[in-house]
């Protein structure tokens, strides 16, 4: 795994994510169910406000430069493998 993606999974562990609220999650290739996720969120303008708002409030809250730099200096910090030769 990426240091990059290593402190992203970081920054989404520590939050409470909501399917439906925040963003669209299907695990694995259920096709059937992500259908009817997007059939929802294109037939109801009030869910699409509603993930979309989740959404912009995650990223403006999480994934703002201070915090992306505050991961990859705790990363650093507790990983000194990324520093080996």
């Amino acid at each position: 795994m990426s240091l990059y993606y290593h402190n992203l999974d970081n920054i989404f562990s520590s939050k409470r994510l909501l399917d439906m609220r925040d963003y669209i999650y299907t695990s694995g290739n259920d096709e059937e169910i992500l259908i009817k996720k997007l059939k929802t969120v294109l037939d109801n303008e009030a869910v699409r406000k509603k993930i979309g708002e989740g959404g912009q409030r995650f990223v403006e809250e999480n994934l703002n430069w201070e915090r992306v730099v505050e991961a990859y200096k705790t990363s650093f910090k507790n990983d000194k493998s990324n520093f080996k030769n």
